[in-house]
């Protein structure tokens, strides 16, 4: 075990998310772990590893087949959710993540930093297993507006085409 590694205690510590596909929680902590449980039987399910520092942020594609994690190492993670293994790793944060967010159609991902960057990430092809960056926003605008101005950018997209 690390020594920077922090035991967890606190519920507040946990994220969790409920897969559409099937009653299982998703939760994810400072032990770097994002783990999958069966929400009828309690039991652990899947273990995801490969982030080397707290995992602070889970999304979920509205099918189940894709997990993403967002961590304290600069790293988003793109898992598949049904054989719980990495399909991929995106990197150019420069700080801490704070939150990921998946589009409702599973093409587009957004990631969120504590230095106030929100990168945009689109999925290539059928089976989505890589990814282009698009860009970034950045500036003094709190993280919540730059969110809010994504998501409206992507409202608006899904209704043109």
């Amino acid at each position: 075990p690390r020594s920077t590694r922090k035991e967890s205690s606190a519920a507040s510590d946990v994220y969790k998310r409920q897969l559409p596909s099937r009653p299982r929680v998703i939760t994810a902590s400072d032990d770097d772990l994002v783990k999958i449980w069966s929400a009828k039987y309690g039991n652990v399910e899947g273990t995801l590893e490969g982030h080397s520092a707290e995992v602070r942020s889970v999304a979920v594609s509205a099918d189940g087949r894709r997990i993403i994690t967002g961590s304290e190492d600069k790293t988003v993670k793109i898992w598949d959710g049904h054989v719980h293994e990495e399909l991929m790793t995106l990197r150019g944060h420069t700080s801490s993540l704070l939150h990921v967010f998946l589009s409702l159609d599973g093409t587009s991902l957004l990631s969120c930093a504590e230095d106030n960057t929100v990168k945009v990430w689109r999925f290539i092809g059928r089976d989505h297993k890589k990814a282009d960056f698009m860009g970034q926003l950045t500036g003094a605008a709190r993280r919540e507006q730059l969110i809010k101005i994504f998501l409206l950018q992507l409202h608006q997209r899904a209704w043109v085409s």
